[in-house]
């Protein structure tokens, strides 16, 4: 595991499990690459490639157990499994015109400078996350993670939460 110092162990054991499942599930899911990293504003995310990030002090913060650990962790797979990223950008993309071809670095400029975008978007980045949560919580499940254990992170999170949007 890259950059694992505390919960190496429990990590690859929950990542091990989930990336079987998901290898059942996707031809695509024997990209999946686990790192881990100890930033304090970090919870966890995924990038198109495959590769799926997760903060040590998230976890700690949290006191996450493997369940939930298997939750997040699923969460992020999925993104990637259903190409969420890829479809966000085309999303950005279709909003500066049709005729409008644009690097896709841009692409990630206009999403971080224009918050009416944001906005707008919003609607399907919600969809995102939540199709996510659903079929992490059934991964995660296939894996043989108890579906009521994993949830203990959504009620974590709704308690710990300040605002809706980290709700989402």
């Amino acid at each position: 595991l890259h950059g694992c110092e505390r919960h190496c162990d429990r990590l690859g054991r929950v990542f091990k499990r989930l990336a079987e499942a998901a290898r059942e599930q996707s031809a695509r899911a024997v990209e999946l690459r686990l790192i881990v990293v100890r930033d304090e504003d970090t919870a966890a995310f995924s990038a198109p490639g495959g590769e799926i990030v997760i903060s040590e002090r998230f976890i700690d913060r949290h006191a996450l157990t493997d369940a939930e650990i298997a939750f997040v962790l699923a969460h992020e797979v999925m993104h990637v499994l259903l190409h969420h990223e890829a479809h966000a950008m085309a999303l950005v993309a279709v909003s500066n015109g049709p005729n409008r071809r644009r690097p896709l670095a841009d692409l990630y400029e206009d999403l971080d400078a224009d918050l009416s975008l944001v906005l707008r978007l919003a609607p399907a980045f919600h969809e995102h996350e939540f199709e996510a949560d659903w079929q992490g919580l059934l991964l995660a499940s296939v894996a043989g993670f108890d579906p009521h254990e994993q949830a203990g992170f959504l009620h974590k999170l709704a308690r710990d939460a300040t605002s809706g949007l980290q709700l989402t």
